[in-house]
C-alpha cells in the first residue's frame, strides 16, 4: 500500500526584532496604530522596565497621508532593514477589494503596488517578513502574487471583507501581545481570529502536492493526473533529448531515480520559498515523507 500522508510543519510568523506600524488613517478615524504603539510601549515597560528606553526603539509608528508619503515611509524602512532590523509590519488603513487602500488625502494605492513595496524589504531581511494589513478587503492583494515566483513576504495577514475598526483594534492587540509573550502562537490557531493568512506554505502547496504524488505514489498520480504520469514525462523528455541530439538511453531510469528521491519536490520548494529555516524544514519533511516517515511538529520560527 503506497503511503500518501505528508506532514508539513508550519509556523505563523517570521522571526523579527521590531514591530513597525504604518498608519494610513485620517484624523477622524479610530487611531488603531497609535493605540497599538502605546499598548506595545506599556507591555515592553511591564516586561522589562530596566531596558524599556532601549526596547521602545523597536516599536515605532509611521504616518502616511498620501501615496508619495507612503513610498517615502517605505524608503525609511528599507534603510532601517539595511542595519539589521527584521520587522513585523502592521499597516492600518481603509481598503477596497478593487481599488486597493485609500490614503487620507483620497488617493488610492493598488494592492499590486502595495505588494511591490514589500519586495525590497524581503530582499533586505533575507526572506523574513510578516505583514499584517489591518484594513477591509486586504486579502484581495493575494490575487496579485505570481504563483511561479517567491513571495514578496513570508507571511501576509489580511481581512477578506469589510471589518469594523473595533474588531481590528482588538485582534491586532491580541496579535502583538502574543508576538511578545509567546512568539505569536495565536497566529497558528486559525479559529481564534477573523484575520486570515497567506504564507509561503500556502504558496508552495499547489505546486508541491502533485510533485509529491508523482514521486511517492506514481500509480495514484497516473490515475488522477494522467497527463503528468511518469510515462508521459518520460516520453516528453525522451523526445526533447532526441531532438537535441542527446542520447536517450537510460533516460527513464534517471527520471525515475530523480522522482523517487524527492529531488523534484525539493527543487520546487527551493524555487518558491525564501532561503530560511522554514525552507530547510520543508526539505526535511519532503525527505522524511519519501522515506515513509513523518517528522514531529517543531516550535514556531521565532522560538
Amino acid at each position: 500500500m503506497e503511503s500518501r500522508n505528508f506532514t508539513l510543519r508550519r509556523s505563523g510568523n517570521s522571526p523579527a526584532n521590531a514591530i513597525l506600524t504604518i498608519s494610513c488613517l485620517s484624523p477622524e478615524d479610530l487611531q488603531t496604530g497609535r493605540t497599538r504603539l502605546q499598548g506595545l510601549h506599556d507591555l515592553l515597560l511591564e516586561l522589562d522596565a530596566g531596558r524599556f528606553e532601549y526596547n521602545r526603539n523597536f516599536a515605532h509608528l509611521f504616518e502616511a497621508e498620501s501615496s508619495g508619503a507612503l513610498s517615502a515611509t517605505f524608503q525609511e524602512i528599507y534603510e532601517v532593514c539595511d542595519i539589521g532590523i527584521d520587522p513585523i509590519l502592521f499597516i492600518d488603513g481603509h481598503g477596497d477589494e478593487l481599488k486597493g487602500m485609500r490614503m487620507p488625502n483620497g488617493e488610492w494605492v493598488s494592492w499590486k503596488s502595495l505588494l511591490e513595496h514589500f519586495q525590497p524589504m524581503i530582499d533586505r531581511t533575507r526572506g523574513q517578513l510578516t505583514v499584517i494589513i489591518a484594513a477591509c478587503h486586504s486579502m484581495a492583494a493575494i490575487k496579485h502574487v505570481d504563483s511561479n515566483r517567491k513571495l514578496p513576504f513570508s507571511f501576509y495577514y489580511g481581512y477578506p471583507s469589510e471589518i469594523s475598526a473595533g474588531v481590528v483594534q482588538d485582534e491586532t492587540e491580541k496579535i502583538y501581545r502574543s508576538l511578545l509573550l509567546d512568539h505569536g502562537k495565536i497566529l497558528v490557531d486559525e479559529h481564534r481570529l477573523r484575520i486570515e493568512c497567506f504564507s509561503e506554505y500556502d504558496h508552495l502547496t499547489p505546486a508541491l502536492a502533485p510533485a509529491l504524488l508523482l514521486s511517492k505514489s506514481p500509480t495514484l498520480s497516473a490515475q488522477t493526473q494522467p497527463e503528468l504520469s511518469r510515462n508521459e514525462i518520460n516520453k516528453y523528455i525522451s523526445v526533447e533529448m532526441a531532438r537535441a541530439g542527446r542520447p536517450v538511453k537510460g533516460t527513464r531510469h534517471r527520471i525515475n531515480e530523480i522522482l523517487g528521491s524527492g529531488a523534484l519536490a525539493v527543487q520546487i520548494a527551493r524555487n518558491l520559498m525564501h532561503d530560511t529555516e522554514r525552507l530547510e524544514r520543508v526539505i526535511e519533511d519532503i525527505y522524511a515523507f519519501m522515506k515513509g516517515g513523518a517528522l514531529p511538529p517543531l516550535p514556531n520560527d521565532s522560538d
